[in-house]
């Protein structure tokens, strides 16, 4: 199972002073980079602008919660915040989301194939959003974002 690969290491209290004294997000990642090298599949700065309400969400979280947005993380994994097994992942979602990161499954959520520049739902995300009736999305799905999907029509 793929939640097996993140699971607690056995030195979770090294890397957790390790955590402790990094000074920089930039750390974090490298950290993060060396327990669970398959975690982060990528960033990019915003989400496409055809999915409005994924944007407006996530400031609104980030200006309720005092952070500023900072960019999007596509991740392999999102464990149950309930796990005891995972307590390390819990502990990088918390850093992410308190520094502003807006963090989704990859199953859920692509970076545009063609420009890279902006996050896009799959297909099952956009199917969900059409079943609970949000009606700032597209009519029809397609896996690139907006900007591309202008400049290939």
């Amino acid at each position: 199972m793929e939640q097996d690969n993140f699971k607690d290491p056995d030195n979770l209290n090294d890397i957790v002073n390790q955590i402790k004294n990094a000074q920089t997000i930039g750390t974090i990642y490298s950290i993060i980079n060396n327990v669970f090298p398959n975690w982060i599949l990528g960033f990019t700065r915003r989400y496409c602008p055809n999915y409005p309400h994924l944007t407006q969400n996530w400031h609104y979280i980030c200006k309720q919660n005092n952070f500023i947005p900072a960019q999007v993380i596509i991740v392999s994994f999102i464990n149950n915040f309930e796990s005891k097994e995972h307590t390390l992942m819990n502990i990088f979602l918390d850093i992410f989301y308190k520094s502003g990161f807006s963090v989704r499954l990859s199953s859920n959520y692509k970076i545009c194939p063609d420009c890279n520049n902006y996050v896009v739902p799959t297909i099952n995300m956009y199917e969900k959003f059409v079943e609970c009736n949000i009606e700032t999305i597209p009519s029809t799905w397609t896996e690139t974002c907006k900007k591309c999907n202008e400049e290939n029509n």
